[in-house]
């Protein structure tokens, strides 16, 4: 009895991870004008950035680009949030900046299939989004 008891809780937990199949999806970007909360953007950013590191590591070069594409549309919305902390916009505006230049070598490291390239610029991303994070 316990023996098939074990049995099952091994194949529940089996069938309950996650397949390739699923993936983490992120709610589309309000349309033009609109604004997302500040926080909210940095949240976006930080899981598609992780979106971006899975395609680079299972070589899925055409779905890093559309991840690419995804973070840079993103990465607009950082100014234009409305609780956008005053104390730290002039960061803000440097790392935004710094992130649309990172984003942008993603971009040709993933269309050239340079995986060194395309790794760093997914590490730096983190990395300026991490920075974003803990201001406060």
């Amino acid at each position: 009895m316990r023996r098939s008891l074990w049995i099952l809780l091994c194949a529940t937990l089996s069938l309950s991870c996650s397949s390739d199949a699923e993936k983490l999806t992120v709610a589309p970007l309000p349309q033009e004008g609109g604004t997302l909360p500040f926080r909210q953007v940095l949240t976006r950013l930080a899981a598609q950035t992780d979106t971006a590191k899975e395609e680079h590591f299972l070589n899925q070069w055409d779905e890093l680009v559309n991840a690419s594409v995804s973070l840079e549309q993103s990465t607009k919305f950082l100014l234009r949030s409305p609780d956008l902390p005053v104390s730290h916009k002039p960061q803000i505006e440097k790392a935004s900046t710094t992130l649309n230049t990172q984003i942008l070598k993603l971009r040709e490291a993933a269309r050239r299939k340079d995986q060194t390239e395309s790794l760093e610029s997914i590490r730096l991303i983190h990395n300026q989004i991490r920075d974003l994070q803990d201001l406060k």
